[in-house]
């Protein structure tokens, strides 16, 4: 679990879970969350402003997001 703030580097896992945008540029998904779980998406957003969310409508759970590049550096995180 990485609490409330992702570790700055990683090393980027060798089997991630590919997401393919649409049209409009969503992907969208049910997944099974838990405490201390760590999942890895990997998803490829043209160059300027992209907006990344996570819901979990029938849970309380408070999700942390963190946004890394190929190499394994922190881009952004909530």
């Amino acid at each position: 679990s990485w609490g409330s703030v992702p570790p700055s580097t990683i090393t980027p896992p060798a089997s991630p879970f590919d997401l393919t945008l649409n049209a409009s540029g969503d992907v969208s998904g049910t997944a099974s969350i838990t405490n201390n779980e760590i999942d890895w998406y990997r998803v490829t957003v043209a160059a300027g402003s992209t907006t990344i969310s996570a819901t979990t409508p029938n849970s309380r759970l408070d999700t942390v997001l963190g946004v890394y590049t190929t190499t394994g550096g922190r881009v952004a995180y909530n």
